[in-house]
């Protein structure tokens, strides 16, 4: 006779998991970075760009039930990385290379400034408008693009990198089909976005992807960068809030891969032996 008391005890905790998951959101809000609370003050190769200060907010990016919130972003260096020095390196609002490029992106260009490893913590905070009032946004995602690298003569001189974490939300994330330019790896914690060492222009979705995120008032992206040659050398990372590159038509663009939830492991490895799998977002 089987002893199926240990499963059946599996099988109610799953279900119970399962039934305690809230009901998903209908429809995630789009994010508009073209607008701050200070004007650019300084021009260069991609436009105009904040230069002088690595804390930026972000008006009016989003209005939820009625709620104009703000966006404040905060970008600490570390590494042999530098951030407001030289040309083009600081943060941007309302970017767009072309006339064909949407607008109303964010953007970060940094400078690795001696060979080695470098990079920023981009920390992003929601608030009530005009306020220090945290907001939580229920589902929005952020096409992180233009994640590569840098190369001469068949020799790499640079490659770029970006991390998301599950604690800020992050809940799955969608590539480029095909031959895809990143390379996701899992890591403690969320997931790790590998480019290769081929410069794509800054005006396409190149080396891009797709992070979706739900129940959140603020998230950390880590970008960097490990540079073997041409120093100083720069990086530039644009954040589409509305993900409107991919104009709603996700076509090239794999269906969204779930992130392995913190601390759920053990369970949802038990539940794939019952056939079962749950999903639970973040309070």
């Amino acid at each position: 006779m089987k002893n199926t008391s240990a499963k059946g005890s599996l099988a109610a905790l799953v279900l119970g998991f399962v039934a305690a998951a809230p009901a998903p959101v209908t429809a995630a809000q789009n994010l508009n970075f073209s607008k701050t609370s200070t004007p650019t003050d300084a021009n260069g190769a991609f436009g105009p760009y904040h230069k002088f200060s690595p804390i930026l907010r972000y008006t009016d990016v989003v209005t939820d039930n009625g709620n104009v919130i703000d966006a404040l972003v905060t970008a600490t260096t570390w590494g042999v990385t530098s951030l407001g020095t030289g040309s083009n390196s600081g943060l941007y609002s309302n970017y767009s290379q072309n006339a064909a490029e949407p607008n109303y992106d964010a953007g970060i260009y940094f400078t690795s400034d001696t060979k080695g490893l470098g990079g920023v913590h981009y920390d992003i905070e929601f608030f009530l408008s005009g306020t220090t009032t945290p907001y939580i946004l229920d589902e929005f995602s952020l096409m992180l693009y233009d994640i590569d690298g840098d190369n001469k003569d068949g020799v790499v001189w640079q490659q770029e990198q970006a991390k998301a974490y599950i604690a800020d939300g992050f809940t799955s994330y969608r590539l480029l089909t095909g031959d895809s330019q990143l390379q996701p790896t899992g890591i403690e914690g969320g997931m790790n976005f590998k480019g290769t060492s081929v410069n794509w222009p800054e005006l396409n979705a190149n080396g891009a992807v797709i992070l979706n995120y739900e129940n959140t008032s603020r998230l950390r992206l880590d970008f960097y960068a490990n540079t073997f040659g041409g120093t100083p050398n720069g990086s530039f990372i644009g954040i589409d809030g509305d993900v409107s590159f991919a104009a709603g038509d996700f076509v090239n663009y794999t269906p969204p891969i779930p992130v392995p939830e913190a601390g759920t492991a053990g369970l949802l490895a038990g539940a794939a032996l019952l056939g079962l799998t749950a999903r639970r977002r973040r309070a």
